[in-house]
Order: structure tokens, then sequence, then C-alpha cells
């Protein structure tokens, strides 16, 4: 199984390797369409491979044993078609096992939050929190941050990259509710296990 939250690049470029070189059942993404030459390529190596797609929404779950991936956004109403603000309607993931929880926010920005903290308040709160866009100062505020109160924060970022993420004024606020902060520009690849109901992260550059 692998997830796409949604189709912009830097997000499913590496997906296209993985796709060629491993053997996948499932693409879970949500349903969104980009005109790219690249995301072309990908789709027709999804195809090639006849890997099946499935589209999920708010509410839907995926079940492993165990395990619960319970979708949170983009709401079950949103139409593909009619809306372009494709960053706001990434596929938004609340992992469940044990009493672990891991919350993975793909590249919402405010207004999300905002529609989350209102919908699921409390319900957020994880151990582990995937940052949303790669560090941007318009995701992840300070009352977001509250509801979810991460020990561990993992921020997805090119090292030297252009837009200078993650943003300094970001990476105050996750030092404000005393989470620990790994960057793959910084660590190189982070390995997450979750073993016996305790969290092992591994990283090597």
């Amino acid at each position: 199984l692998i997830v796409l939250t949604h189709p912009h690049h830097d997000h499913f470029g590496g997906l296209i390797d993985v796709v060629k070189n491993y053997k996948i059942g499932v693409l879970v993404d949500n349903g969104f369409e980009h005109d790219t030459k690249q995301y072309q390529v990908f789709k027709n190596e999804l195809s090639d491979q006849k890997i099946q797609r499935i589209i999920l929404r708010e509410g839907d779950l995926i079940r492993y044993k165990d395990l619960i991936l319970e979708m949170i956004s983009p709401a079950a109403n949103v139409s593909s078609v009619k809306t372009k603000d494709i960053h706001n309607n990434t596929i938004v993931i609340l992992l469940k096992k044990d009493n672990f929880k891991g919350l993975f926010t793909g590249d919402i920005n405010f207004k999300t939050e905002d529609s989350l903290e209102r919908k699921y308040g409390d319900r957020l709160a994880a151990t582990l929190l995937k940052v949303s866009h790669h560090g941007s100062n318009n995701s992840t505020r300070a009352s977001f941050l509250k509801l979810v109160d991460p020990e561990i924060a993992i921020i997805g970022v090119g090292k030297n990259n252009s837009y200078g993420h993650p943003k300094p004024a970001l990476l105050s606020r996750l030092k404000q509710v005393n989470a620990q902060i790994f960057r793959t520009d910084e660590n190189g690849t982070i390995k997450m296990v979750l073993e016996n109901g305790r969290l092992k992260i591994a990283t090597q550059k």
C-alpha cells in the first residue's frame, strides 16, 4: 500500500521508482488530477504495473491487523473537478495502534487546520506529527499544535531548498510544545518502527 497525499511532483516524483522496483498492491489518493507531464508518467507507470487506485476521503478507514488509518481530510463532499486548492485538500491521516497515534498532514495550510480543529478538537492529539508543507510558515499554527501536542515532529524537506523551509517561526512553534524535531535535510532518511507500543526512530544520511 502506498499513499499519495496529492498530485504535486515533490510528493509523487519519488513514487515512480517505488512503483517500478517494488510489488505494490494498492495506491490510495484523494482523487485529484494534475495536468503535468510528470504526473502522466506516474499514472502510466501505475497502469503498466496494473496497480489498483482507490480514492479515499474523510471518514474512510484502512485496517491492517490492529493498525487503523483514519482519513480525516479532505471532506467527503469535496469535488476534485471543481476545486483548485490542492494543498488544503491533501489526504490527512490519523494512524492508531494500541495507545500510539500519529498524525500525517500532507501539505495542508491554516484553512484546513482550522476545519480540523473545529471538527476533531482533542482527537487530534498524537505522539508523532508529520509536519505539514515541509515546514512552511503558513501551516502548523500554535492553536493546531496545542491540540496535537506532539512528542516528535518529522519534517520532510530538501536541503538548501529555494523556499527556505523549514521556516524559523515554524521551528520556534515546535520547540514551544517541546517536540523533538527530525528533519530529512539534516538527518537524512528517517525510519520509524512501532514495536510493542514504543516508537523507535533511526536516521541515516
